[in-house]
């Protein structure tokens, strides 16, 4: 089992790292593709509960690829538009026997704007100045916390951060996941700087980041916990072997993106 979830992890990220430094184009695309497999398996996820797979992709793309429209774009008028067919078709669902379709219509907008909107952030990040290396900070700092946090919490861990929603995450794990993310990062980019990277203080602000997301990015993972303890599943789909599906392995990454996106724009550029 461990074995096959660091293979799966390892080609997983052999892709993503190849396809977000192939430039920008090449990654805007992969990351729109991600998006869009997980806001298809939150729509499966909860298809018993209402959600319409079409109307998920529909508002999750727009709400993802809307922060790289231009200033001109009317986008206050087409997103005031897509409300109103979508309550319209809401109504008429209903109408038509779905008694769950308000409580779909519903999931559907929490799940466009955790994953389209929050995930679009990757492409906000992989755009900015040296954007290639604030996104490879991003990922590295999950990837340590997570690993930290599952190793650690499966030796040491015995106090539970939220036993009903995820009971194998311990505070022994979390700790340890800020300091392997803050730690890492920070080597890391110490390391990258050799390559010639033109960051000022590159070290200093990974290190940073690798904090911030492992103390605040967790909430995310505990939040689809709840989802999907909601509707008696144990992954989001079979996609990745030994992990789940892409949302299983990736919740963290959204709220993660947008950590790193508003530090960069804020505190260094």
């Amino acid at each position: 089992m461990l074995r096959e979830r660091v293979t799966s992890a390892l080609m997983l990220g052999a892709l993503a790292f190849a396809a977000v430094g192939a430039g920008q184009v090449t990654a805007a695309a992969f990351i729109v593709c991600f998006i869009a497999i997980c806001l298809v398996e939150y729509a499966v996820l909860l298809r018993s509960l209402g959600t319409d797979t079409v109307v998920m992709l529909v508002w999750g793309l727009a709400l993802s690829v809307q922060h790289l429209l231009p200033a001109t774009f009317p986008d206050a008028q087409v997103f005031s538009g897509l409300l109103v067919v979508s309550v319209v078709w809401t109504v008429w669902r209903f109408e038509h026997g779905c008694d769950k379709a308000f409580a779909g219509f519903s999931l559907m907008l929490i799940g466009a704007l955790l994953i389209g909107w929050m995930g679009g952030h990757f492409l906000l990040l992989r755009l900015l100045p040296q954007g290639f290396f604030w996104m490879v900070t991003v990922v590295l700092a999950v990837a340590f916390a997570d690993s930290a946090a599952y190793f650690i919490g499966r030796k040491l861990g015995k106090h539970p951060m939220a036993a009903r929603t995820s009971p194998h995450k311990t505070w022994e794990g979390y700790s340890a996941g800020i300091a392997a993310a803050s730690l890492g990062t920070a080597a890391a980019a110490a390391l990258w700087q050799l390559t010639g990277t033109t960051v000022p203080h590159a070290a200093c602000h990974a290190l940073i980041i690798g904090f911030l997301v492992a103390a605040i990015a967790p909430i995310s993972d505990l939040f689809f916990s709840v989802v999907k303890r909601s509707v008696g599943a144990k992954h989001a789909s079979n996609l990745i072997p030994g992990h789940g599906g892409l949302l299983d392995r990736f919740d963290t990454l959204l709220l993660a993106s947008a950590i790193g996106y508003y530090y960069v724009t804020l505190v260094v550029l």
